[in-house]
């Protein structure tokens, strides 16, 4: 059976629709930022996520792995 190929998103969306999700994502990934940012601690710590620390001269915010599949 022959696997589908990938479509760029550029040929599927209209510029405006991109331009708008780009948006939306900025401001989902801003309100992220803010979460932890919780005046009582780490929001995202207290609901049992795990912070992984960044490697050694990496500079940026941290990562909070979610596995979505449990076994």
């Amino acid at each position: 059976m022959s696997q589908p190929h990938a479509v760029p998103a550029a040929a599927v969306l209209p510029c405006d629709v991109r331009r708008d999700g780009d948006r939306l994502f900025d401001v989902a990934m801003w309100c992220l930022g803010q979460d932890v940012r919780c005046p009582d601690g780490n929001v995202l710590l207290r609901h049992g996520l795990v912070r992984e620390p960044r490697p050694e001269g990496v500079e940026g915010q941290s990562a909070y792995p979610v596995s979505y599949y449990t076994s």
